[in-house]
């Protein structure tokens, strides 16, 4: 961007004719325009001369020096300024005015306050032609000074031509024991009788040291969509200001030294500040505006800034609570479920197929008595208790096995279900972009000057199709629909503008952020030119960027500060079991089966020998369960039972007992009793 040197020649010289003695003063005059020019002025490449229809000797000497010693282009254009407003209400560009009366640097202030664009940090050179109409003791003029002062006009530099001397004079604002005053300050002085400088001329260290003065910073509030670099927290009647440009004005404070105070700034539709009252009623014009922008407005607002990345969120209304209902099934995923039921059909097939086997079949398997074994599954499911538990070993196993595999379950399920009806559990959200157009969500979006009503974000070969609304219907639709649970409505906003929605409608946190971000853009922070320590700010904002002191600080102030966990919005949301939870229970289950499996086998294959023991066993313990009571302790019945012939019971084999005598007819009479009872109980037994 080219610099535009502006030289305005005014009218009024008839005074300045009798100060100028010689030729040389002109010459003298024209260096020290230039040697101004090269150190205070940066990037100069161009010159435009404005000068009065009728311009005097002076005039021309020192236009046509300036044209000699320096290397820019120059074009020359005559007006007569007090007739022409248009001259300065143009582009920023760095001054030097010559003027000849008080009332020429009024008209000119006048002028210079009237211009909307224009930029505070252009360095204003006055030259003085004649002395006399200015005293820089006198209080009017410093009072003017003060007026400067306000306004940000702060970049006045004085070159007077006296008798004697030329000096080249400014002002600071402030000094250790005077913050609303001036203090004039001479930068150098040239003798003209010894002609030489006292000291070379040097750029001149302003605002380096504020003396704990106040500086007033103005500070956009987020409106209709723009950036914001800060936002207002209210707490009872007290509004304090926070956010990223607050932060960083107390970062900047360390170094300069200066105290703080926020004065609130507004944008309105046409993106034009509106000063705003003070909440304690009071007003004063700020001192520097902070400002968060766009890169493509970068070079014309901003003389050194850092580019900031920031996310942009999508921001969806909640989703409906699930019903009692629907709260039934919730304990266990769809897995889990499948096969749960698929572990009762095999459980209710076997015992269909059973009822087709033998009784001793069924016996082994459910128990000797059972009649409808499917109640006792779903008892034991229940956790009721049972009537008959079955005698086998094989049938025991299974029932104890099945037992504890329901108490897990039902366990897992009745604690899970009661969480469950004690909170509060939306239907699931969209995580992705690709969700918002599966379940037909209406998107919207801040309108911006320079974008167009709708616009499509593709996503897997889809489009999802955004409407661009102001910033006052994304309210309206926040305030309509966000206590709606049945709206399917998202919101595509920056990072920054949620911080607003918290100061303007005072929300309680019922949005969703979705987790996948569709773009991303950058910021500029930066001062605009009207800063008026900027020079000093060029030594300063090059570390705190290099440094990572700003993004840092940026960071801090994004809307994850706001960011709410499902389980804070919504409740303790219970943990609802999946297959990955219950798999040990199943491995163990399987395992056991298993097993219970190969002894089934074992006892199925070993029937038949364990059938012929157990009928044995019986008859043995019949023998001596109906005789020998009877005998009794007989010392003549175990004599003659150890002489004759022995018992023998094997399988189908006669049992003797001939030749048995009793010397005791009372024994004798009822062995016999006996022993016919004992025959007949041998003959049951084999039938």
């Amino acid at each position: 961007m080219k610099l535009q040197i502006l030289l305005v020649i005014i009218l009024k010289f008839t005074a300045a004719q009798n100060i100028i003695d010689s030729e040389s003063d002109s010459k003298l005059i024209a260096k020290v325009i230039l040697d101004f020019t090269e150190i205070f002025v940066s990037n100069k490449n161009h010159i435009k001369i404005f000068t009065s229809k009728t311009s005097t000797d002076h005039q021309n000497d020192i236009i046509q020096e300036i044209s000699k010693k320096n290397q820019f282009s120059i074009s020359i254009e005559r007006k007569i300024i007090k007739n022409d407003k248009q001259t300065l209400l143009r582009q920023n560009f760095d001054t030097i005015a010559l003027f000849d009366s008080i009332e020429v640097l009024n008209f000119y202030t006048e002028l210079y306050l009237a211009t909307i664009n224009r930029d505070h940090h252009s360095k204003i050179l006055v030259y003085c032609a004649n002395t006399k109409f200015i005293d820089f003791q006198n209080k009017m003029n410093l009072k003017l000074f003060s007026i400067y002062q306000k306004v940000s006009m702060h970049n006045l530099y004085f070159l007077l031509n006296e008798k004697n001397r030329i000096l080249l004079l400014t002002f600071d604002w402030f000094s250790k024991n005077d913050c609303e005053g001036t203090k004039i300050k001479v930068l150098n002085l040239y003798d003209k009788k010894l002609q030489k400088w006292f000291e070379k001329l040097k750029k001149d260290e302003k605002f380096s040291n504020f003396f704990g003065c106040e500086i007033i910073f103005g500070v956009p509030v987020t409106r209709y969509g723009l950036k914001g670099a800060a936002y207002l927290k209210q707490n009872g009647t007290e509004v304090n200001f926070s956010g990223f440009s607050v932060d960083f004005v107390k970062l900047l404070s360390n170094y300069f030294n200066y105290k703080f105070k926020f004065q609130a700034i507004e944008l309105n539709k046409n993106y034009e500040m509106a000063l705003r009252i003070h909440p304690d009623g009071t007003y004063k014009m700020p001192h520097i505006f902070l400002y968060l922008i766009e890169p493509e407005s970068r070079n014309s607002y901003l003389s050194i800034s850092s580019f900031i990345e920031a996310k942009i969120k999508i921001f969806i209304t909640p989703s409906e609570f699930y019903s009692s209902y629907d709260k039934i099934l919730m304990p266990f995923d769809s897995t889990t479920w499948i096969l749960l039921i698929l572990t009762f059909v095999i459980a209710f097939v076997v015992i269909g197929a059973l009822n087709f086997a033998k009784r001793t079949i069924q016996d082994l398997v459910y128990g000797k008595g059972v009649k409808i074994p499917a109640f006792n599954v779903i008892s034991i499911f229940f956790g009721t208790a049972l009537t008959k538990l079955p005698d086998k070993f094989f049938a025991r196993f299974i029932l104890i096995l099945f037992v504890g595999f329901c108490l897990v379950f039902r366990t897992a399920y009745q604690g899970v279900h009661y969480e469950l009806m004690t909170s509060q559990i939306r239907h699931p959200m969209p995580q992705k972009i690709s969700d918002l157009i599966d379940y037909n969500y209406t998107v919207y979006a801040v309108y911006y000057e320079r974008s167009p009503n709708d616009y499509e974000i593709f996503h897997d070969g889809r489009s999802l199709k955004v409407k661009h609304v102001l910033f006052e219907i994304i309210q309206e639709i926040y305030l309509n629909y966000f206590d709606n649970t049945s709206a399917k409505i998202a919101l595509i906003l920056d990072e920054q503008i949620p911080v607003n929605f918290h100061v303007h409608l005072n929300h309680d946190h019922k949005w969703f952020v979705l987790d996948e971000n569709y773009e991303r853009t950058h910021f500029s922070l930066g001062f605009i030119r009207s800063t008026f320590f900027y020079d000093q700010m060029q030594r300063v904002f090059p570390r705190l960027v290099s440094s990572g002191i700003i993004n840092y600080i940026y960071k801090q102030n994004m809307i994850k500060s706001l960011k709410f966990s499902m389980k804070k919005i919504y409740g303790k949301i219970p943990q609802i079991f999946t297959l990955d939870d219950l798999t040990f229970g199943f491995v163990i289950w399987l395992g056991t089966l298993s097993l219970a499996f190969v002894v089934f086998l074992i006892e199925f294959c070993t029937w038949p020998f364990l059938k012929r023991k157990r009928s044995e066993k019986k008859l043995r313990k019949l023998k001596y369960s109906k005789v020998g009571p009877i005998l009794g302790n007989c010392d003549e019945f175990e004599k003659s039972f150890n002489d004759k012939d022995k018992f023998r019971v094997k399988g189908n084999e006669k049992f003797n007992v001939d030749k048995i005598s009793f010397k005791s007819e009372i024994h004798s009479e009822k062995f016999e009793e006996s022993l016919s009872v004992f025959e007949a109980e041998k003959v049951n037994l084999k039938k």
